[in-house]
């Protein structure tokens, strides 16, 4: 038996897996709520907290008044379709 052929080439040993995607959608989802955490612990060390919630609510009020409810009423929908299909395709499988 030829002992060049139990051992791996130079290129084989040093290969790394490639990361999968969801490890690295989960990674940044736990870095983001930390950074998260940390800019509400500092606002709250800074006074700021209670005026940047009130800041924030009142662009979201008026993002809701600004967007007319037809366009709700279709992404709604649209989420209620592709939900549907993606029920009857797991009850395929």
């Amino acid at each position: 038996m030829d002992a060049t052929k139990n051992n791996p080439s130079k290129s084989k040993r040093g290969h790394r897996k490639e990361t999968p995607l969801p490890l690295m959608l989960r990674a940044l989802f736990f870095i983001t709520i930390g950074i998260l955490i940390v800019y509400i612990y500092y606002l709250s060390t800074e006074d700021q907290l209670l005026k940047q919630l009130i800041k924030m609510s009142s662009v979201i009020v008026t993002i809701f008044k600004s967007v007319p409810m037809p366009i709700f009423i279709i992404i709604g929908y649209t989420l209620l379709i592709f939900y549907a299909g993606y029920q009857v395709g797991r009850k395929k499988n």
